[in-house]
């Protein structure tokens, strides 16, 4: 790349909808502009940085390069927004923006929509939401997927900075007949093999680790996988199988009033953290300043029993 300097709006603003969208003639369409002039803007991009920023596949990929072009086209429409929205308080005419964020979907479920409904309603945003396993939050801000993410990891990575949430408690729970069935003598190895867990998807390793802390590593529980917090409690307490749950989530959840603690199991404290490109955005500040105060007052109280 020559310098910086020589990237224009237009063709950072284009790349991005190409990335954003999938495809190329999606870009044209969202932009108003032939698919020809589409490639051509990216041809020149690609000419300017030296090398290859996209994998020609459905959808495209960009490349290593390709990301961080992309997260500084999503950096200069925050700022470009943030601009805007100070000079636009005398006309009281401003756009939306979007902000992609990373949300646990225990998260999502329980304490922090309230919190991004207000900020978006102030600053004018259209938020994308995606839901993804804390454990892996962060990869996804680091490179340019979202703007900020709930996060188990506190280290911070350049560009990035991080904030603590809080603590949230969560208790490997099941119906009492459920553990009656399966885990007469408490949580050893044959009830492990046996008992059917519920997870989100294979990146949920709570109840996987808490297994291996429990029993040893090397067993294999037959697994349900739901996608949704409410749903997946809501399945626990009509006995399909036994899942981790914080107290929090349970009072959201009518009939999860039941679910008690499998025995021979110790609850499992989770620190969350905020992960945040570190850019100067009162937007991005805001959205910041919201979700840690919903986080404090929404985190699980210290020794918090079930």
């Amino acid at each position: 790349m020559a310098t910086l300097n020589d990237l224009s709006t237009a063709a950072l603003r284009t790349f991005a909808t190409i990335v954003d969208l999938g495809t190329i003639e999606a870009a044209a369409h969202r932009l108003g502009v032939t698919a020809s002039a589409v490639s051509q803007r990216l041809k020149a991009l690609e000419t300017q940085a030296g090398t290859v920023l996209l994998v020609r596949t459905k959808p495209v990929e960009p490349t290593q390069v390709g990301r961080i072009i992309y997260r500084l086209a999503r950096q200069y429409q925050v700022a470009m927004h943030d601009a805007q929205e100070a000079l636009d308080r005398r006309t009281r005419v401003r756009d939306f923006t979007r902000v992609t964020l990373v949300v646990t979907a225990d998260a999502l479920a329980t304490w922090i929509t309230t919190a991004l409904e207000g900020v978006a309603g102030e600053h004018k945003l259209l938020l994308s939401i995606i839901r993804e396993d804390e454990s892996r939050a962060a990869t996804l801000v680091r490179d340019g997927t979202a703007m900020a993410a709930v996060s188990a990891s506190p280290e911070p990575a350049p560009g990035i900075s991080v904030t603590e949430l809080g603590t949230w408690r969560y208790w490997a729970v099941a119906h009492p007949q459920f553990i009656r069935r399966y885990f007469p003598s408490g949580m050893d190895r044959r009830a492990v093999g046996r008992a059917p867990l519920l997870r989100y998807d294979d990146d949920d390793r709570m109840p996987v680790d808490l297994i291996a802390q429990t029993v040893g590593p090397g067993t294999n529980p037959p697994t349900h996988f739901l996608p949704e917090s409410r749903q997946m409690v809501l399945a626990c307490a009509r006995q399909l199988g036994w899942t981790m749950v914080s107290r929090e989530l349970r009072a959201l959840v009518p009939g999860a009033a039941g679910l008690v603690p499998v025995p021979g199991t110790e609850p499992v404290d989770v620190r969350l953290y905020w992960q945040q490109w570190a850019m100067s955005s009162p937007t991005l500040d805001a959205i910041q300043q919201a979700v840690g105060a919903a986080a404090r007052r929404a985190s699980s109280t210290p020794g918090a029993r079930w």
